[in-house]
């Protein structure tokens, strides 16, 4: 055995003998006074050398000075003892005992407690008497007495198992009865030793009890067990420092939005340096395949349950069965199944992968059984031709499958197609069996799921929606479901508890049906195709989507996750292709030299997003110079080759692409390049929209397509910068240097693929200068301005990113853009969309607009524009009742139905009074047709489509969007544009372009032709024809572009004035573009007298003006400015203007949901609908409301103040009271004095002669309580007059009350004695005497009835008949009743009498 002698060695030393020492420790397991006691090597024990019961005590030491440094040592907390206590425990473990040792003497803590550690020692030595004994002391520092059975019965399970193994029968049974069983605990434990009494031999032992044998694995298992049992603060728990680790990695991963592996479930496949973070890059978000074998639309995939088929079905009539190849998880064809009579939209694989069903379209009666092995058809299933079988599901025991559609019916079958059950009048829209083999759950058309048992033939409620539900699948726990619900999206029920757990957001669902899956690892994912052509990926704790994935061009019916290969999912879209995603394919070589550079990082992600959108927008080319181009290094050009690899696999349908330098040029076959020129020292680029749009009619040739539709507003803008250069070059600003500036404008067409050759175009210029021999160079670009829209910004801004080209856009306002860190080379002169659409929220807001719609395009700018206005308009309690998303191209053939449908969605909305529109001029301009074809279709006027069109930047400034309408049809237009200053200097320039004529068309061929246009259709002389087109260039000026461009033009020509004051401009290549990109983001601009500078977004945020188009004799004037918005204080100034009356006229216009409510009631919603529809409640009695659609009522102060229902405010409490001079009250009082009177004067009268038998019998002293009553009723009325106090509102309750009780009381007692006097027979009279009455009262009684009773009934009859006229007999009369006298005895009742007479 070795000590380590820590205490009286150095630290550096130690740390040299460490790694020595800690491996012979380890290897030899010997003991070490760590705390811990001796420990055994092979089961032979092995003595400490510290004789210490296992505390680790500091050796002693002849230097003092470091026992006082020791006592000079802070305390440490309970939370640094306990680390420091984790720790040694961990080195323990890994047998590094005099690095423990070490760090137990210098911290002054203990591992553990000395009386564990004898526990500890004596468990792993055997000692099990020694260990009871432990036991024992432990027991007072235990918090559960229970534990101490519970590990004595270890204890000595242990002990009985050693004795069986070393053959020592009898004291093994010795154990079992004196030792176990007195303990009373786990009987059925102690029966299942008692049999192991009956073993051969050790191993049947081992292997009978699962039991590692005697030694030290055994010991160390049981020690584990028997740990958990004691608190932290005498023994760690075994391993605890790794438990809390693996507790924390695994809280990291559940947050982590990404984590989608199995592989990485232990520690040691992670770092414990990091953060846990998993990249995009390795989530399924990158097409890795595209399937293209179907000829239609691809309506269902399904991948097979152990993930090595895929099936696909097709509007086609086919069944695609595909095979993965799990290595390199391609798909290859496997076969394809034919001779279904309709399209396949709905598939399903039974559960051993045999099988595959194939269903139909609502129209399908029949479903196909095949046999996906051999290919074969097993049976065809129809019961009837009226049948719609759409929806299959399998039974867990693969033998039977339940069918149904939404014609009622529901059937189980069994493989054969025999039916086995039926269930009548279900409507299925989705079905699926659970894990149980008895429960089917079924959506059917009342948006609802139930359960249906085909076994007892009950069913239930599950889940009830408010919209129809499309489909829904079940999770493989049987717990979660996820649905698609027609218009609201993707939601995920809890069957179990039966409540909605999270609504999903993003998708578009409307009355297709979408089928969605759970997914990847642990199905913590969620996708879902969507109409809007994209799929969507949620993780399931997450509403809002982690990844959009775009590529398919329709509607994404299905989505399907691999239940194997979690980095795999597919898509089916209508666009007749299967989509495989998967993670970025480059990332096999992680581990490759050089990857983890940061330079090579940012150029490697600079090319991978330049390649996307080079890609996404038609631009397609190979790699050949691609190392060249991106300048990698030469250990890097292995990445190369990935990424390349990567994007043939994303755009396998282009094999064959130019090379990257012939993009924007022409070849000899090729259009030659149309360019605006003009030469200079330096040289500005420029890209405008001088046509509308593109010839695609052969748009997958490689060319470019020839462009179309003249555009004069965008030869307006290309004007307006060439005068804006001419003016900056004859300004003091470069005259001073002796600098030009020259242009050379392009055409982008509208077009992102023909604007993404231009600048090509413009970037080989710059190229050029890398290279050795530049005598063939032109002069480079060394700034671009433009695009006009977002996408074509957003599309060169990447690819000018490369090169770090200036670029400078003076319309291009999506919010993306600001994003310096991909588009760290655009900037811009105008506000990006979310100032522009606080803006409108702002105005909507002010004029109480909080129902409106929203219409925009299918682009970057529009989808933006939309998410920030929705997100602030909530904000602001405003609702948006519709979003209409149109196609991004007006010659795209969905656009016409989409405009179609958004004019039926405006006109069946009435109560939307207010549209926000963020399209383009020929959107708008097809939309306000359509409107007027449907109003009129429907007979009504066209007062019914006018609304409130708040317009936005893109269109506010282009009046042909009215067509042939006035704006009395179109309604009102409040429209947003940049802010715009002085442009006389271009007025200016459109007068020399009219007095020069053709001249100035020399170098511009985007001039000629636009006069050579304009005289073929009219035919104009020279000068006719250059005033004609002046005069139209002059209509199409917006002066807010015009000032934008004169900005961007300004802010450069101060930048060149500023970098070449000091150096060499004049010289082609001696000045990079990018060394422009920092002198132009220092420039400062004057407008209105203020200073303006790029802000760090490289934005300059002027603010906006506020249009109103008004009519002028029929014609719409657009550029009437009626307020400004400023920026920075989100509020309006307004103009003195004569139109602004107007503009404040429009708080006259509602737009809402609901009408408001008044003050005194409040909004009440109603569960799924907008916050905004909603019913005006009454606030209900001490509630008011003092406002126009509040929420909820306010209390009012009961104490002081009260409010009827439905008030708007609390009234306070008054106190009423009568006072002494009310004439009401001196008549009360009046009166109460009277009866005060009357009463004492009677009871004088009474008690005076109260021994008469009058008074007798009036009641004697009754009555005397009676008049006493009386007269504190009186009094009390007394009490109601005055300013009432606490004491007096107590007293007179109380004192009105008793009086008016004992009054009332007695009276009825009265009323008793009398009606038993007159009413009780005298047989009863005996029982009077014990009613209480006086003996004189009964006397006087008796004589009264005596006197008055007659002695026979003829007597008596005699006595009434004097008394009523009405009963007189006559002779028969008198006949009669002589006659019924002899029959009747003479004490019969008179009442019984009188009976029988009449009958």
């Amino acid at each position: 055995m070795q000590t380590n002698g820590a205490g009286q060695g150095r630290g550096s030393e130690l740390s040299r003998r460490n790694g020595a020492q800690n491996s012979e420790s380890s290897s030899s397991g010997v003991a070490h006074s760590n705390g811990l006691g001796s420990v055994t090597n092979n089961g032979n024990t092995v003595s400490n050398n510290n004789n210490n019961n296992g505390v680790s005590e500091p050796p002693a030491s002849n230097n003092t000075s470091g026992t006082s440094d020791m006592k000079k040592k802070k305390r440490l907390s309970q939370s640094e003892e306990d680390v420091i206590r984790l720790i040694g425990q961990h080195l323990h473990d890994l047998g590094l005992n005099q690095t423990l040792d070490l760090l137990m003497q210098e911290s002054g803590c203990r591992l553990e407690h000395p009386s564990a550690t004898k526990f500890r020692n004596h468990v792993m030595e055997g000692e099990w008497d020694k260990a009871e004994s432990d036991l024992n002391e432990l027991k007072a520092m235990m918090h559960s007495p229970s534990a101490i059975v519970r590990m004595k019965f270890l204890l000595l399970q242990q002990k009985y198992l050693e004795y069986l193994e070393d053959g020592k029968v009898l004291e093994a049974l010795q154990v079992l009865r004196a030792e176990l069983t007195p303990l009373k605990y786990n009987t059925e434990r102690i029966h299942i030793l008692s049999g192991y009494l009956m073993c051969s031999h050790a191993e049947d032992l081992r292997a009978k009890a699962e039991w590692e044998g005697k030694g030290t694995a055994s010991r160390t298992k049981l020690l584990d067990k028997l740990q958990t049992y004691l608190p932290p603060s005498l023994m760690l728990p075994p391993r605890r420092l790794q438990t809390l680790l693996k507790q924390a990695v695994e809280l990291q991963r559940e947050r982590c939005l990404y984590h989608n592996t199995k592989l990485d479930s232990g520690l040691d496949s992670v770092s414990m340096l990091l953060d846990h973070a998993c990249s995009r890059k390795q989530f399924p978000c990158y097409t890795q395949q595209i399937l293209t074998e179907h000829c239609n639309e691809v309506w269902f995939c399904k991948f097979s349950n152990d993930g090595t088929k895929l099936a696909t079905g097709s509007k086609d009539t086919t069944v695609i069965v595909w095979h993965v190849d799990v290595e390199t998880q391609q798909l290859k064809l496997m076969k394809t199944l034919e001779g279904h009579a309709y399209g396949v939209s709905y598939l399903s694989w039974s559960p051993d992968d045999v099988y595959l069903i194939a269903c139909g379209p609502d129209d399908c009666s029949e479903l196909w059984l095949w046999n996906v092995q051999t290919g074969e058809l097993r049976t065809k299933i129809s019961q009837s031709h009226e049948d719609s079988l759409t929806s299959v599901a399998w039974n867990p025991d693969g033998k039977r499958f339940v069918t149904g559609g939404q014609r009622g019916q529901f059937y189980q079958c069994d493989l054969d197609g025999n039916l086995l059950d039926s269930w009548e009048g279900v409507r299925v829209q989705c079905l699926w069996c659970l894990s149980d083999g008895r429960a089917v759950l079924a959506s059917d058309t009342h948006q609802r799921i139930r359960g249906y048992n085909f076994e007892d033939l009950t069913d239930r409620n599950i889940v009830q929606e408010d919209h129809p539900i499309m489909s829904f699948t079940v999770s493989k726990n049987g717990r979660l479901a996820l649905l698609n619900v027609a218009t609201q999206g993707v939601h995920l029920w809890d069957l179990q508890d039966r409540v909605l757990v999270r609504k999903y957001q993003g998708v578009t669902q409307g009355f297709y049906t979408i089928h969605s899956c759970l997914g990847g690892h642990n199905e913590d994912f969620i996708a879902s195709g969507s109409e809007d052509h994209k799929v969507y990926i949620w993780h399931r704790r997450s509403e809002l989507p982690i990844a959009e994935l775009t590529g398919h061009t329709r509607t994404v019916n299905c989505v399907s996750w691999n239940p194997v290969l979690p980095g795999l999912l597919a898509s089916a879209s209508d666009d007749g292709t299967v989509r495989i995603w998967g993670p970025a394919p480059f990332l096999e070589v992680q581990d490759a030299e050089g990857l983890n550079d940061p330079a090579f990082q940012f150029w490697s992600n600079r090319v991978l997003h330049t390649i996307d959108d080079l890609y996404s927008y038609g631009v397609f080319y190979s790699f050949s110079d691609l190392s060249g181009k991106f300048n990698f290094p030469n250990n890097h050009l292995f990445r190369y080759f990935q990424i390349r690899q990567y994007v043939q696999s994303q755009f396998p349908q282009f094999p064959n692409r130019p090379p990257y330098s012939m993009i924007g040029h022409t070849t000899e076959k090729d259009t030659r390049v149309m360019d605006a020129t003009a030469p200079g020292d330096i040289i500005i680029g420029g890209i405008f929209p001088i046509h509308e749009d593109v010839d695609k009619k052969n748009s997958f040739a490689p060319q470019p397509q020839s462009c179309i539709r003249f555009d004069e507003r965008g030869l307006t803008k290309a004007l307006a910068m060439i005068n804006a250069i001419e003016v900056m070059n004859k300004s003091p600003l470069l005259t001073a240097v002796n600098i030009t500036l020259g242009y050379r404008i392009l055409d982008s067409c509208s077009d992102t693929s023909t604007a993404l050759r231009a600048t090509a175009d413009f970037m080989q210029q710059a190229d050029c200068y890398t290279e050795s021999n530049t005598s063939t160079c032109g002069q480079p670009v060394m700034t671009v301005i433009g695009g006009s829209s977002s996408e074509i910004s957003i599309a060169i801004a990447r690819q000018l990113t490369l090169q770090m080209i200036p670029q400078i856009s003076y319309s291009s306002t999506a919010v993306i853009l600001s994003d310096k860190s991909r588009f760290p080379a655009f900037m811009r002169t105008v506000p990006n969309d979310i100032h522009q659409t606080a803006a409108m929220v702002s105005l909507l807001s002010t004029y109480k607009w909080n129902w409106v719609g929203i219409i925009t395009t299918d682009g970057d700018y529009g989808r933006s524009a939309l998410d920030h206005f929705v997100t602030q308009a909530s904000e602001k309690g405003i609702c948006v009742a519709f979003k209409s998303i149109l196609p991004q191209s007006v010659t795209s053939q969905d656009t016409y139905s989409a405009i179609k449908d958004t004019a039926t969605i405006i006109i069946n909305n009435p109560k939307v009074q207010v549209i926000v529109s963020f399209t383009r001029p020929n959107h708008m301009k097809y939309l306000y047709q359509e409107l007027k074809e449907q109003t009129l279709r429907a007979g009504q006027t066209m007062e019914s489509m006018r609304r409130v069109w708040v317009a936005s930047d893109s269109w506010s400034s282009t009046s042909s969007v009215e067509g042939n309408l006035t704006l009395r049809d179109i309604g009102q237009v409040v429209g947003f544009t940049f802010k715009s200053g002085d442009s006389s200097s271009f007025g200016e320039y459109l007068s020399r372009l009219e007095a020069a004529g053709h001249e100035y068309t020399r170098n511009n061929p985007f001039l000629q032709e636009f006069f050579r246009q304009l005289n073929v259709n009219n035919g104009f002389g020279d000068t006719e024809l250059v005033s004609e087109a002046v005069t139209m260039l002059r209509e199409q000026t917006n002066p807010d572009v015009i000032f934008s461009i004169e900005m961007s033009v300004s802010a450069i020509a101060k930048a060149v004035a500023s970098a070449c004051r000091s150096r060499d401009c004049k010289t082609p290549g001696k000045m990079q573009p990018w060394e422009m990109l920092e002198t132009l983001k220092m420039q400062e601009l004057i407008l209105g007298g203020k200073s303006y500078k790029f802000d760090s977004r490289g934005d300059l945020n002027l603010g906006y003006d506020v249009t109103m188009w008004w009519s002028d004799r029929g014609t719409i004037r657009i550029h009437n400015v009626v307020a400004e918005y400023h920026i920075h204080t989100n509020n309006f100034t307004h103009i003195n203007h004569s139109t602004t009356q107007q503009f404040q006229d429009l708080r006259n216009i509602t737009s809402k949901c609901t009408k408001s409510c008044i003050p005194g009631e409040f909004k009440k919603t109603s569960e799924g609908q907008h916050t905004c529809c909603y019913e005006c409640i009454n606030c209900t009695e001490n509630y008011y409301s003092n406002k126009t659609d509040m929420d909820q009522c306010l209390s009012c102060d009961i104490n002081r103040e009260w409010s009827a229902e439905g008030s708007s405010s609390c009234t306070p409490k008054v106190m009423i009271f009568f006072s002494w001079q009310d004439s009401f009250a001196v008549v009360l009082l009046t009166f109460s004095a009277l009866g005060i009177l009357l009463a004492l004067m009677v009871s004088a009268l009474f008690l005076h002669q109260r021994e008469t038998p009058v008074v007798k019998a009036a009641g004697g002293p009754l009555s005397q309580v009676i008049l006493f009553s009386l007269v504190i009723s009186y009094i009390s009325a007394v009490l109601f007059v005055g300013r009432p106090n606490s004491l007096q509102c107590k007293a007179r309750q109380v004192l009105f009350g008793i009086s008016f009780t004992m009054c009332v009381s007695c009276i009825l007692v009265k009323t008793l004695q009398i009606l038993l006097a007159f009413q009780l027979n005298p047989e009863l009279q005996s029982k009077v005497d014990d009613t209480g009455l006086s003996e004189d009262a009964q006397a006087y009684m008796d004589a009264i009835e005596e006197r008055e009773r007659p002695k026979t009934v003829l007597e008596r009859v005699k006595v009434e008949t004097e008394k009523d006229e009405s009963l007189q007999l006559d002779s028969w009369g008198s006949r009669r009743v002589a006659e019924i006298m002899d029959d009747l005895d003479s004490r019969v009742s008179f009442q019984e009498f009188v009976t029988l007479v009449i009958d």
